[in-house]
């Protein structure tokens, strides 16, 4: 009973199943950390800015109380201005849903937890705390090895099937190119071709001439007779190597990679707001190759975790795509071996029939 039971977690989709969970348990643990310090850090800061901010209306309001006529307008406007000011400088006083003054709740410990197990790391957030940090260490040792095994198996899973879709395809396309050759060709055989083997090929004159066939010790094997194999002298042809097998071409595999980049910078570009396709683009690319500058990173909290699933995917599908090319190069380069090797035997065996 747990032979099976191992043997059914060990498969690709018990990994994944273990996956989602050890990212869930490291981002409840990330979350359960760092939130509860961070809310307290950003909580002081909003209360010392707002503190300032007041003060700065009030001092405003004492200079030019002369000027005012419409207070509540003038507090609208003022309020307004400065918004927009503490805005720019990139320092938010009021938390908003879409800009919350944490960074470690559920959507956000999910994503960071997911660039731990990629190895991305942007940098925009990162623990603080000693439990956390510690935490973090632990989590990655064992979390990187579970993605890349996890990763691994997709990859390889996938590449399978599309060599496997590839070769049926192929397979399907040369028996109707045969069945088509096959309905066109006809044979047609001369009612006089007997005849002429046996009588032989007839000159202007009338004369026949038939055809002789000499073996190897000079006697007449005639037309018709029955051929000695060992009579005749044949020169074995040359051993080829077998053709390899059908592969995916590298060109359709990374158009594939690059038809997978374009589609997730397009989701990117409709969830981020401030981002052109470029921008979107070029983070899809940094991200999926593992780079992880951290110059741009999603802010809407909502869609992170659609993002880090999208990252998961594109990271599968790029494991397929090296699994890929791995096993394309691999098999020419095998063939290739093997073709030197039968050419190299041949021309030896050559110039030993030659000196002997």
């Amino acid at each position: 009973m747990l032979r099976v039971v191992l043997h059914h977690c060990m498969t690709n989709g018990g990994l994944i199943i273990f996956l989602v969970c050890y990212t869930c348990m490291g981002a409840a643990v990330f979350q359960r950390l760092e939130a509860p310090v961070e809310e307290e850090k950003a909580e002081t800061l909003r209360l010392e800015r707002l503190t300032h901010r007041n003060l700065f209306l009030q001092n405003v309001k004492d200079h030019n109380r002369v000027a005012l006529t419409d207070e509540a307008e003038y507090q609208e406007l003022t309020s307004t201005f400065l918004e927009s000011y503490e805005q720019t400088l990139g320092v938010l006083v009021v938390e908003t849903e879409e800009n919350p003054l944490s960074s470690w709740n559920f959507y956000g410990s999910m994503f960071f937890a997911t660039t731990v197990l990629t190895t991305i790391g942007y940098g925009n957030i990162a623990p603080v705390t000693v439990g956390g940090r510690v935490f973090c260490m632990v989590y990655a040792v064992f979390g990187i090895a579970l993605l890349l095994l996890v990763l691994a198996s997709i990859g390889t899973l996938l590449a399978r099937g599309a060599t496997l879709g590839y070769r049926r395809i192929l397979k399907r396309i040369k028996k109707k190119r045969s069945k088509d050759e096959t309905d066109v060709i006809t044979f047609q055989r001369d009612p006089r071709a007997q005849e002429v083997m046996d009588e032989g090929w007839k000159n202007d004159d009338g004369d026949t001439h038939k055809i002789d066939i000499q073996g190897k010790n000079g006697e007449s094997l005639g037309v018709g007779e029955k051929r000695d194999s060992s009579n005749v002298e044949t020169e074995e042809p040359e051993a080829e190597p077998p053709e390899p097998e059908a592969q995916i071409p590298l060109t359709f595999v990374l158009v594939f990679a690059f038809l997978y980049i374009c589609f997730l910078a397009m989701l990117l570009q409709a969830w981020e707001d401030q981002w052109d396709y470029f921008e979107a683009f070029y983070f899809s690319f940094i991200t999926l190759t593992t780079i992880g500058f951290g110059d741009l990173v999603p802010h809407h909290q909502k869609n992170l975790l659609a993002c880090t699933f999208f990252i998961l995917l594109g990271m599968a599908i790029m494991s397929m795509c090296i699994a890929l090319a791995q096993e394309m190069i691999i098999q020419k380069v095998a063939w290739l071996s093997k073709k030197i090797g039968v050419a190299f035997a041949s021309h030896k065996q050559r110039k030993s029939g030659e000196s002997s």
